[in-house]
């Protein structure tokens, strides 16, 4: 990091330091963290620590808690603190009672007040470990409890004491603070995590979840304690400075709880203050605003960009190294288990150690990144050691990577930050974890070798970089897409097939000692890939014979019958051969053309390519939301066509992006306004395809043919008539060209969309003639397209230049509706800020209930801070029924919790009437009836939480009068009837509109753990059922007999009375008869009854 020396005093920075070490005695490495990552670095130094300040002299001038080693930071320098790696697990627990300075109070015995069995119970159920405030048992969902975040260092941990003993004086306190704050429990990590091993594993797993589930979150530090509260100003510096900022953990603490309240030093003892409403709010001072900005960065739920990741955690401690990988991984809400692991996303959990333990750093960090799916241009130029596991872009530790000045929250003006959303989208990184973005190709000769600066680049990595940059014919130089002259650029190996074309593989990034002016022509702009790992994107399991490569001398028309690589080719040919082997040429400009044509002045050699007559209706036309081809569609073997070759050459031309090919056949006389079977000339697929140079080489040419027939027009009439005419003729004429739909309605500009294609779609939209509303077969309009893909700036773009963002599709969805539907949170956010409606239109897909569904906590939290209304129903309820029917369970808690007070969990659906409840147990099948199939997986927890909700009813009807315990009962879950039955509320014996009781069900579906488990609780096996109003009333035991299902009539028969072992109307026919044949009871055991 260097300083502008002409535009800063360093007397002042010198001066601003001294104050925070020698005054304050501020730890140096805190002090450079602080600014380290905001917008003006060193530079703001000055504004924290002025020369004059009276405030920040009487708070932090006679702080009386200097008074050990770890406390002064005499030893600590700029980049390391001495005390922040130390091992503090065994610090001596803390008293809060003065009296304990004489005789110590003696600690709380753990199985008298908090009993091992009943937190062991709570962890391995997957509900929450906080205790009540006087122990003895566990606080129920509904009940408010407060979380504490401490640091250890404090004496606030286990200490020396263990299996969760505490001192009696500490726990007082807390309970006293947590009383202040109307909380019946307190979760602590020192008393409420189990120690037996297993349970001790899934309370860690769940750890997160307590700070997200509390009312409050205590910070306790002693460093702030001890300082005494003056005002927000002075407490946010405080904060910023303090050993609890400074460790990792805590960071996720603080960004996964929503209230937190911080101890300041009062007039008597304590003052509690609230982070949010007492400290950050309303910054009257640039000092204050600069630190409202750096503690802001951690009241995010998710981290959505690297920038803020490495703001957030990059100057930040942890006892374990591997400790700062999971918690990024949980900041994102990326998932560390192992690959060969059923994936469970880390919502929640301190580090879900027993499936991480196995999950090496590196591999944590890459999916850190593919998480996020985005990163900035200066990322790349890092100079780090890339990660071992195949040929990756991304350094070994990621957050040893400098931040590129991105971050989401920097001090800045509403129009900086308009300004900043408007910019290109950043590079994008796709699932395999490869680099996709638009950069310029140079040859790698285009800079001379004195030209580089090697200083500060490791000897390895500099010489690495050096050997590729003398392999001229298969490395490539890259550069940023808007530099004007060359300061940096990345070193990448060009990669040959099977990889697609403009594959590239890092090297490593260099810079120059001055900047490299090169000319305007040179280093054509491309979407380009650089891999992650060379395995990542192919090779294609097919194998491919090779191919010859053939001169074209002259290059008339282009060869499109390739010739196979044969013993009599000549050696011309085997020449031609050998260069595609190795690596392609370059054209003077240092120009890769994509794979199969490589171009010279002199000559153009060609590769096999699928020809343009063999392409298919299926491999080309139809996208992966496409519809199938109209019915009046012809096969392309059927059709009739008047291309000439050159045509067809110059349609695969601008297909695979061929400029000096494409320039050529234009002035052979090839007509760019031929269009294949599929109804795209060569503008459309070179817009398809994102070749920006080729669309605007075309776009020029109808510019000046515009103009020519302005001319024409105009000295053909000796200026006695308008040319307005003939010119709109000429316009129309050529506008049909770039604005014409293909067989699914798509224009180049819907597919320039579709595929972020950004440049294109920015040459495309200063021509008038383009429609930005237009719809393809699906009611598609380009900024559908763009939202489909999931390309944000493309997306911002077209909404600047004017596309409507009410648009509905055919299907009904709007384009907040598809944001949501494809998972793509920066897109929705864009979205949001730009005003569409969050609530979506009656009848129409509706975002809050796709979220609830898909189960996106925050993309479902958007919606919610945006105004959604959480409340709004159809005949298949709200987006609480829509959480518990699809099992998702960080959805369902999020809209509890949100609509705490006010949503009524009872609810039923006006098509089943179901309940919250009915839709957790009976899963996604609304539709189906009771079924003889399994419980679908994942519903114990959704269903746990609604028990747990205040005023559930467990005996809700649907409208067939079916409970809970019905439903449960036909699908025989033991888990499911265990927790209903184990809340005591549930009615065994309720009755439906046909007199079936849960019993019946059980009975009825073969369940036999179900039957047993309500005869246990007292289940009436007697009670007469009519399953249908023709059928005769049968009893539980009577259906089973029907249906042969002996072990169930084992277990009903000692439940049920003789004379309701057989079907009622039988008692009509037979009583009669019963002098004549016998008695009744005879007729019953002649029936084996």
């Amino acid at each position: 990091m260097t300083s502008n020396i002409t535009a800063f005093d360093d007397d002042k920075l010198l001066e601003a330091v001294e104050k925070a070490t020698k005054v304050y005695k501020f730890c140096p490495n805190r002090i450079w963290a602080a600014v380290e990552t905001s917008p003006g670095h060193e530079h703001e130094l000055p504004i924290l620590f002025p020369p004059q300040d009276q405030r920040l002299d009487y708070v932090f001038g006679s702080r009386r808690h200097c008074n050990t080693a770890q406390d002064t930071h005499d030893r600590c320098t700029f980049d390391f603190c001495e005390f922040s790696l130390l091992n503090f697990t065994s610090v001596q627990q803390r008293h809060e009672s003065r009296s304990c300075a004489d005789v110590a109070c003696s600690p709380i015995i753990a199985e008298n007040i908090f009993p091992e069995d009943a937190l062991h119970n709570a962890a391995a159920e997957g509900r929450p470990t906080a205790w009540h405030l006087y122990g003895r048992r566990i606080v129920q969902p509904h009940q408010r409890f407060m979380a504490i975040s401490h640091v250890w260092s404090d004496g606030t941990g286990a200490g020396k004491i263990q299996d969760g003993r505490v001192n009696k004086c500490l726990l007082n306190f807390f309970r006293e603070v947590a009383l202040e704050l109307r909380c019946e429990g307190i979760w602590w990590d020192t008393i409420c995590i189990p120690a037996d091993k297993a349970a001790r594993s899934l309370a860690i797993q769940n750890m997160q979840a307590n700070y997200e589930r509390a009312e409050a979150t205590l910070v306790h530090d002693c460093f702030l304690r001890d300082l005494p509260w003056r005002d927000a100003e002075t407490a946010c510096l405080a904060i910023v400075m303090s050993p609890w900022w400074s460790r990792s953990w805590t960071a996720l603490e603080l960004a996964r709880s929503p209230t937190v309240k911080i101890l300041f030093k009062g007039k008597r003892g304590y003052v509690l203050k609230d982070l949010d409403d007492d400290i950050l709010c309303n910054p009257q001072t640039q000092r204050h605003a600069l630190l409202v900005a750096i503690i802001r960065r951690l009241r995010m739920q998710m981290i959505t960009n690297v920038d803020d990741l490495l703001c957030v955690l990059r100057s930040r401690y942890a006892s374990w190294t591997k400790d700062l990988a999971l918690i990024s991984a949980l900041l994102v809400g990326a998932a560390v288990e192992p690959d060969d692991e059923e994936h469970v996303p880390l919502e929640h959990g301190l580090a879900a150690i027993e499936k991480a333990k196995n999950v090496y750093q590196q591999d944590i960090f890459q999916r850190v990144v593919k998480q996020i799916g985005s990163i900035e241009y200066g990322h790349l130029f890092h100079n780090l050691p890339t990660m071992s596991d195949g040929a990756s872009w991304c350094p070994a530790r990621l957050l040893s990577l400098p931040p590129s000045f991105s971050a989401t929250i920097h001090l800045e003006s509403h129009s900086q930050s308009a300004a900043r959303a408007d910019q290109p989208p950043a590079l994008r990184v796709d699932s395999n974890g490869n680099v996709v973005g638009f950069w310029k190709i140079f040859s790698a000769s285009c800079a001379l070798p004195d030209e580089y600066d090697w200083r500060s680049v490791h000897p390895f990595i500099a010489a690495r970089i050096r050997s590729s940059l003398k392999q001229e014919a298969s490395h490539r130089i890259l550069v940023e897409p808007s530099a004007r002259s060359i300061i940096r650029a990345l070193v990448v190996k060009a990669l040959q097939k099977p990889f697609k074309a403009h594959s590239y593989q890092f090297i490593g990034s260099v810079h120059f000692y001055q900047p490299q002016r090169l000319l305007e022509s040179a280093g054509a702009i491309h979407e380009i890939t650089i891999l992650n790992r060379l395995d990542s994107q192919g090779p294609s399991t097919s194998k491919t014979k090779p191919i010859a490569i053939k001169q074209v001398s002259t290059m008339p028309v282009l060869s499109k019958v390739p010739r196979e690589h044969s013993d009599d080719d000549s050696d011309e040919e085997r020449r031609g051969w050998s260069l595609q082997e190795d690596d392609p040429p370059l054209c003077d400009e240092g120009f890769r053309y994509p794979d199969g044509f490589y171009s010279r002045p002199d000559r153009l050699y060609t590769t096999r390519q699928e020809n343009l007559q063999e392409m298919r209706w299926n491999d080309i036309a139809s996208g992966q939301y496409g519809r199938e081809p109209p019915w009046d569609w012809t096969p392309p073997e059927q059709q009739q066509t008047s291309q000439t070759p050159l045509d067809q050459d110059l349609l695969l031309a601008a297909k695979e992006g061929m400029k000096d090919a494409v320039l050529h056949l234009l002035h052979e006389g090839a007509d760019p306004g031929e269009f294949d079977e599929d109804f795209r000339n060569a503008f459309s697929w070179a817009a398809i395809n994102g070749y920006s140079e080729i669309v605007e080489l075309l776009l020029d040419r109808h510019r000046k043919r515009l103009q020519s027939a302005y001319s024409s027009s105009h000295r053909k009439n000796n200026n006695d008539k308008d040319p307005t005419p003939v010119v709109d003729r000429w316009s129309q004429f050529f506008s049909d060209q770039f604005d014409t739909a293909d067989v699914q309605g798509r224009t180049p500009l819907a597919w320039a969309s579709r595929h972020g294609h950004f440049y294109v779609v920015q040459h495309l939209l200063h021509w008038y003639e383009i429609d930005i509303e237009a719809e393809d077969h699906n009611l598609w309009t380009p900024l559908t397209c763009a939202v489909m893909g999931g390309h944000t700036g493309t997306a911002k773009l077209l909404i600047d230049l004017g596309a409507r963002i009410d648009h509905i599709d055919e299907s009904g969805y709007s384009l907040l509706a598809v944001a949501v539907k494809i998972g793509s949170l920066a897109t929705a956010k864009m979205l949001v800020a730009s005003g569409v409606n969050v609530d979506g239109l009656p009848g129409k897909k509706i975002p809050i209930f796709i979220a609830a569904e898909t189960g996106h906590g925050p993309l479902l939290r958007l919606l919610i801070n945006g105004g959604a209304d959480m409340y709004r129903e159809d005949e298949y309820g709200s987006a609480v029924h829509r959480a518990a029917r699809w099992g998702n369970v960080a959805a369902l808690r999020l809209l509890l919790e949100a609509g705490r007070g006010r949503l009524d969990i009872n609810k039923p659906t006006s098509f089943e009437g179901d309940t919250a409840l009915h839709a957790a147990i009976n899963g996604s099948s609304i539709w189906s009836t009771h079924h003889s199939f399994p419980m679908p997986k994942g519903r114990e927890e959704v269903i746990r939480l609604l028990l747990d909700t205040e005023r559930i009813d467990v005996n809700a009807r649907r409208q067939d009068m079916n409970t809970p315990l019905h439903i449960a009962a036909s699908y025989g879950d033991d888990t499911v009837l265990d927790l209903l039955l184990g809340t005591g509320r549930a009615d065994i014996n309720a009755t439906n509109n046909n007199e079936e009781t849960p019993l019946y069900f059980a009975a009825a579906y073969n369940k036999e753990n179900a039957v047993r488990k309500l005869l246990r609780v007292g289940a009436d096996a007697n009670i007469r059922c009519l399953p249908t109003k023709s059928s005769a009333a049968k009893t539980p035991l009577v259906v089973a007999q029907e249906r042969k299902y002996d072990a169930i009539v084992d277990l009903l028969k000692p439940h049920t009375s003789i004379s309701n072992r057989i079907r009622a109307p039988f008692e009509k026919i037979w009583a009669p008869t019963a002098t004549a044949s016998g008695t009744r009871l005879d007729r019953y055991e002649n029936y084996g009854l």
